[in-house]
């Protein structure tokens, strides 16, 4: 099993870290030493069948679903690694890819095999 949310190797105690790992930013993955190991030796497809976006309207989020039309699944494109915990414990992590978004429903999409 994998977790959905990637962490870099100084974290010790994830539910400490604050920054937002759960989808990697495609244009910064050479640029960003965070994701470049991963994207250069260690890409996935992440299978799903949904997946939902939110979006802010006034004071309250409303959330938008994707699938595709005959249910059928795809994939997600993503990168992943192994994360070392303090107590020298592994566990699998991984982080699906997002772009930029030419929707108006949000400025970023993930990355997937599927046209939507």
């Amino acid at each position: 099993m994998m977790f959905w949310r990637f962490l870099p190797r100084f974290v010790t105690d994830p539910k400490k870290f604050r920054l937002s790992t759960i989808n990697a930013k495609s244009e910064a993955l050479l640029s960003n030493q965070m994701w470049q190991d991963s994207f250069l030796r260690r890409r996935c497809l992440v299978p799903i069948d949904t997946f939902i976006e939110w979006r802010k309207e006034g004071k309250r989020r409303v959330s938008f679903v994707f699938a595709m039309k005959d249910d059928s699944p795809f994939a997600l494109g993503g990168v992943w690694r192994r994360w070392r915990s303090p107590d020298r414990s592994r566990i699998w992590i991984h982080s699906p890819l997002s772009r930029l978004s030419p929707m108006s429903w949000s400025p970023r999409r993930p990355v997937t095999t599927a046209c939507l």
